[in-house]
């Protein structure tokens, strides 16, 4: 199953002043080539929107991860994506525990990329930009 993933790293631009309560990713995902992937094509405009006024990251996936290329299987890949994430939070978790053997005891600092995962279906829109989840 050929998957595509579309990164917007908006929350690399955050400077010293925006400190970020939590470190979030916003994913909207599509199947391929029906009605929703050109649904998605619109709605992600007002979410990348979001997205970079709140320097969070933004990903789009689009394809099928289980099942067969049909639009609806792109329901299960909401546990795909939240799977992927975890993945990639454990890696990044696992490398930062092998450069550092000494831990600071003054507080403590994540080590995962993403604390929230905002998963949004293709025809989802976040309306009220000055929402801060």
């Amino acid at each position: 199953t050929a998957l595509e993933w579309h990164w917007y790293n908006f929350s690399s631009h955050t400077t010293n002043s925006q400190q970020r309560r939590r470190h979030l990713l916003v994913v909207q995902y599509t199947g391929w080539e029906d009605y929703y992937f050109n649904m998605t094509d619109i709605s992600q405009t007002t979410n990348i929107a979001y997205a970079w006024k709140h320097r969070v990251d933004f990903a789009r996936m689009n394809g099928v991860a289980y099942g067969s290329r049909k639009g609806a299987d792109a329901t299960y890949n909401k546990p795909y994506i939240l799977k992927t994430v975890l993945d990639a939070n454990l890696a990044a978790a696992k490398s930062k525990k092998k450069k550092s053997n000494t831990a600071s005891k003054k507080g403590t600092s994540s080590t995962m990329m993403y604390d929230a995962v905002l998963v949004l279906d293709s025809d989802a829109l976040i309306v009220d930009l000055d929402f801060d989840a």
